[in-house]
């Protein structure tokens, strides 16, 4: 073992998250305790139950069945005091600030004075968590935020708050790096960090051009997919992965704490088309893949919805003429983010356009008040969210001039890192083979 080494770790809260979190940590050989809430039928059964899953899961969340022994459960009502012997603590409770709050002051009356305390909260800043906790607390509090599944996802969004402890966040940073093998990003903390702040807002821009250009879920998918160098589930099929719920309670929470003037206002909830028929599927139970469906459904998700109606019809595979030739050039090795906005019909070019101007701007925005490297913002989405190339990369590709004009046809104004890069060149350049 290094001195990074944790040697007691529990993880509060037995959902997707926790329960993944909890499987990575006996992926790497180590011993977990895994808390929740008592279960109805039995004391432990939530988290009895979230290791079942764990050992069905597919892809599987466990690198052998054997791991799940490693998996100590428990319930925070009878197995609380065992954290008093932890020195590292993984809070993956409900996106909610007071539930949130009232467990840290348990925490506190229990756990010793060396203990780590961290969060997977993948909005909410420190200083709103822990702005009723003592100084000490404080000292040994960060938020290492993991991205689903746990297992493959190899990005760490690793946040310090103003009063976290230097070496606190070398040992976060060093156990997840070298033990759970995940590429640690640090972040400063902002609402929504790095890869929710530009994941998040590129998913909401792609349902909002979506549904201005009239497409269907099938056609925005297929463009804002593998052509652009994003998962094939596009838009609505990562919705459909990560839970409609989920991602609803997501964006109401980054626009409940993003600034008045952020671009992200304009395709949250109260301003997004989409957004009414996400509350009637939630309310009827169309939650994704979790629940009986989501904007595909049906046997093999051979279903899908009109986003006009939301009437369910037969799904079409068809791919729209640009997300041919885009696969095409790819197998061929040559650049398609050009093809994607000057290629196909009309409509699926002025989502293409749209969605690049958008998106690429918001993230150059974020230069230097969230991070004053474009690099980590590009890591953040390619660890966090699959992108083969990040935004900044993705600007390269294109030009800053190219991007400029996409963004002022699509309404935005140019930020001050794109224009820079417009007069100075290049994010990224090579001198004597190596990268800057």
């Amino acid at each position: 073992m290094t001195n990074s080494d944790f040697k007691r770790i529990a993880v509060i809260g037995a959902g997707t998250m926790g329960s993944g979190i909890a499987g990575q940590i006996a992926n790497a050989g180590h011993e977990v305790l895994l808390l929740d809430l008592p279960g109805k039928n039995s004391r432990n059964e939530v988290t009895e139950n979230a290791v079942t899953r764990l050992l069905k899961s597919d892809p599987p969340a466990l690198m052998h069945k054997k791991r799940a022994a490693l998996i100590k459960v428990g319930n925070i009502e009878d197995d609380f005091d065992k954290l008093a012997e932890c020195d590292w603590i993984v809070e993956a409770i409900v996106e909610r600030l007071d539930i949130k709050k009232a467990l840290y002051q348990r925490l506190n009356d229990v756990i010793s004075p060396e203990c780590v305390v961290t969060s997977n909260t993948s909005t909410i800043p420190i200083k709103l968590l822990v702005e009723d906790m003592p100084q000490d607390f404080r000292a040994r509090f960060a938020i290492t935020h993991y991205f689903n599944p746990v297992r493959y996802m190899r990005l760490l969004e690793l946040v310090r708050g103003a009063d976290t402890n230097p070496a606190v966040m070398d040992r976060l940073a060093r156990y997840n790096d070298e033990i759970l093998g995940k590429g640690v990003v640090q972040c400063g903390d902002t609402p929504g960090f790095l890869g929710n702040r530009v994941g998040v807002f590129a998913l909401q821009v792609g349902m909002d051009e979506a549904a201005k250009q009239g497409l269907s879920v099938e056609e925005a998918d297929a463009l804002m997919g593998r052509p652009m160098g994003i998962p094939k589930t596009g838009i609505f099929g990562l919705y459909d992965l990560i839970g409609v719920d989920l991602m609803s309670d997501v964006v109401d929470t980054l626009g409940s704490i993003l600034p008045d003037g952020d671009a992200f206002h304009a395709v949250g909830r109260k301003e997004n088309p989409v957004m009414p028929l996400i509350n009637k599927m939630i309310a009827s139970g169309y939650t994704g893949q979790k629940g009986l469906g989501g904007f595909y459904r049906g046997e093999g998700e051979n279903t899908a919805i009109d986003l006009d109606t939301g009437a369910e019809r037969p799904r079409n595979k068809i791919l729209p003429e640009s997300a041919v030739l885009a696969a095409e050039a790819q197998a061929e090795g040559r650049e398609t983010l050009g093809l994607m906005i000057s290629e196909g019909e009309k409509s699926h070019q002025t989502f293409c356009r749209n969605f690049l101007g958008r998106v690429l701007s918001y993230a150059a925005d974020l230069i230097p008040e969230v991070t004053a490297s474009p690099q980590d913002i590009d890591d953040a989405m390619k660890l966090g969210f699959n992108w083969i190339r990040g935004p900044f990369e993705m600007i390269d590709a294109l030009s800053a001039d190219q991007v400029a004009e996409l963004a002022t046809n699509a309404g935005v104004a140019i930020p001050p890192a794109l224009a820079a890069s417009q007069k100075n060149g290049p994010f990224y350049t090579v001198e004597n083979g190596v990268l800057n």
